[in-house]
Protein backbone atom coordinates (compact mmCIF):
# COMPACT_ATOMS: atom_id res chain seq x y z
CA UNK A 1 0.00 0.00 0.00
CA UNK A 2 1.42 3.40 -0.95
CA UNK A 3 1.00 6.66 0.97
CA UNK A 4 -1.73 7.62 -1.49
CA UNK A 5 -3.70 4.48 -0.70
CA UNK A 6 -3.82 5.20 3.03
CA UNK A 7 -7.16 6.33 4.36
CA UNK A 8 -8.08 9.31 6.51
CA UNK A 9 -7.71 7.56 9.86
CA UNK A 10 -4.78 5.28 9.13
CA UNK A 11 -2.45 6.89 6.60
CA UNK A 12 0.52 5.11 5.09
CA UNK A 13 3.89 6.82 4.84
CA UNK A 14 5.87 7.00 1.61
CA UNK A 15 8.05 4.10 2.77
CA UNK A 16 4.95 1.93 3.38
CA UNK A 17 4.75 2.20 7.18
CA UNK A 18 1.21 2.27 8.52
CA UNK A 19 0.47 5.14 10.88
CA UNK A 20 -2.58 4.50 13.00
CA UNK A 21 -4.04 5.82 16.22
CA UNK A 22 -2.64 2.80 18.07
CA UNK A 23 0.81 3.17 16.54
CA UNK A 24 1.55 6.87 16.83
CA UNK A 25 0.44 9.88 18.81
CA UNK A 26 -2.12 12.35 17.52
CA UNK A 27 0.49 15.00 16.75
CA UNK A 28 2.52 12.57 14.66
CA UNK A 29 -0.54 11.66 12.59
CA UNK A 30 -1.52 15.32 12.15
CA UNK A 31 2.05 16.25 11.22
CA UNK A 32 2.02 13.52 8.58
CA UNK A 33 -1.21 14.82 7.07
CA UNK A 34 -0.19 18.48 7.21
CA UNK A 35 3.18 17.78 5.59
CA UNK A 36 1.49 15.85 2.80
CA UNK A 37 -1.35 18.19 1.85
CA UNK A 38 -1.46 18.14 -1.94
CA UNK A 39 -0.36 21.31 -3.70
CA UNK A 40 -0.79 22.46 -7.27
CA UNK A 41 2.00 23.35 -9.71
CA UNK A 42 2.28 26.81 -8.07
CA UNK A 43 2.75 25.22 -4.63
CA UNK A 44 -0.70 26.39 -3.49
CA UNK A 45 -2.63 24.16 -1.09
CA UNK A 46 -5.48 22.39 -2.83
CA UNK A 47 -8.87 22.90 -1.24
CA UNK A 48 -9.75 19.22 -1.42
CA UNK A 49 -6.37 18.34 0.15
CA UNK A 50 -6.94 20.68 3.08
CA UNK A 51 -10.44 19.33 3.65
CA UNK A 52 -9.21 15.72 3.55
CA UNK A 53 -6.40 16.56 5.96
CA UNK A 54 -8.57 18.23 8.60
CA UNK A 55 -12.07 16.81 8.29
CA UNK A 56 -13.01 14.55 11.19
CA UNK A 57 -9.55 14.85 12.69
CA UNK A 58 -8.61 18.40 13.66
CA UNK A 59 -11.07 18.98 16.52
CA UNK A 60 -9.48 16.16 18.55
CA UNK A 61 -6.73 18.63 19.46
CA UNK A 62 -8.77 20.36 22.16
CA UNK A 63 -9.32 17.39 24.50
CA UNK A 64 -5.63 16.53 24.08
CA UNK A 65 -4.36 20.01 24.90
CA UNK A 66 -6.93 21.03 27.49
CA UNK A 67 -7.85 17.68 28.98
CA UNK A 68 -11.04 15.73 28.87
CA UNK A 69 -14.15 16.26 26.84
CA UNK A 70 -15.60 19.22 28.69
CA UNK A 71 -17.83 21.98 27.39
CA UNK A 72 -14.90 24.16 26.32
CA UNK A 73 -13.26 21.39 24.31
CA UNK A 74 -16.55 20.43 22.69
CA UNK A 75 -17.43 24.02 21.75
CA UNK A 76 -13.99 24.87 20.39
CA UNK A 77 -13.84 21.56 18.50
CA UNK A 78 -17.27 22.22 17.02
CA UNK A 79 -16.06 25.64 15.84
CA UNK A 80 -13.09 24.05 14.09
CA UNK A 81 -15.23 21.34 12.51
CA UNK A 82 -17.76 23.99 11.49
CA UNK A 83 -15.13 25.99 9.65
CA UNK A 84 -13.90 22.90 7.81
CA UNK A 85 -17.53 22.02 6.95
CA UNK A 86 -18.14 25.57 5.67
CA UNK A 87 -15.09 25.39 3.42
CA UNK A 88 -16.17 21.96 2.17
CA UNK A 89 -19.74 23.07 1.47
CA UNK A 90 -18.56 26.01 -0.62
CA UNK A 91 -15.91 23.90 -2.34
CA UNK A 92 -18.46 21.27 -3.37
CA UNK A 93 -20.69 23.92 -4.93
CA UNK A 94 -17.79 25.61 -6.80
CA UNK A 95 -15.16 22.86 -7.12
CA UNK A 96 -13.91 23.97 -10.54
CA UNK A 97 -13.47 27.56 -9.38
CA UNK A 98 -12.14 26.73 -5.88
CA UNK A 99 -9.30 24.33 -6.71
CA UNK A 100 -6.98 25.94 -4.16
CA UNK A 101 -7.57 27.88 -0.97
CA UNK A 102 -6.09 30.98 -2.64
CA UNK A 103 -8.49 30.64 -5.57
CA UNK A 104 -11.42 30.22 -3.17
CA UNK A 105 -10.60 33.43 -1.32
CA UNK A 106 -9.84 35.41 -4.48
CA UNK A 107 -13.05 34.28 -6.20
CA UNK A 108 -15.29 35.19 -3.26
CA UNK A 109 -13.64 38.58 -2.74
CA UNK A 110 -13.89 39.36 -6.47
CA UNK A 111 -17.51 38.24 -6.69
CA UNK A 112 -18.88 39.74 -3.47
CA UNK A 113 -16.44 42.41 -2.36
CA UNK A 114 -14.91 42.68 1.10
CA UNK A 115 -17.70 44.79 2.65
CA UNK A 116 -20.39 42.35 1.58
CA UNK A 117 -18.37 39.35 2.76
CA UNK A 118 -17.97 40.91 6.20
CA UNK A 119 -21.76 41.06 6.59
CA UNK A 120 -22.44 37.43 5.63
CA UNK A 121 -21.80 34.57 8.05
CA UNK A 122 -21.84 31.66 5.61
CA UNK A 123 -18.97 32.48 3.28
CA UNK A 124 -15.91 30.36 2.63
CA UNK A 125 -13.59 33.31 3.29
CA UNK A 126 -14.70 33.47 6.93
CA UNK A 127 -14.24 29.71 7.27
CA UNK A 128 -10.68 30.03 5.95
CA UNK A 129 -9.99 33.07 8.13
CA UNK A 130 -11.20 31.50 11.38
CA UNK A 131 -9.63 28.14 10.61
CA UNK A 132 -6.29 29.85 9.96
CA UNK A 133 -6.52 31.92 13.14
CA UNK A 134 -7.43 28.89 15.22
CA UNK A 135 -4.69 26.69 13.79
CA UNK A 136 -2.16 29.50 14.26
CA UNK A 137 -3.23 29.86 17.91
CA UNK A 138 -2.99 26.11 18.49
CA UNK A 139 0.47 25.88 16.91
CA UNK A 140 1.72 28.84 18.93
CA UNK A 141 0.19 27.45 22.13
CA UNK A 142 1.61 23.98 21.56
CA UNK A 143 5.10 25.24 20.73
CA UNK A 144 5.19 27.34 23.91
CA UNK A 145 4.00 24.82 26.49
Amino acid sequence: MTHQEGNLLFPVTKDGKLIGAKDEKYFDVMAFHLENIPRNENNEITTEGLINCLEGRVAAIYPILFGGKGVLSKQLGADLDGNVAKIKRHYLSHSQEYGTIDQMVQAEVSREGVKKLLKHKDVAVKGVLWLTRTLNFLCTFHSNI
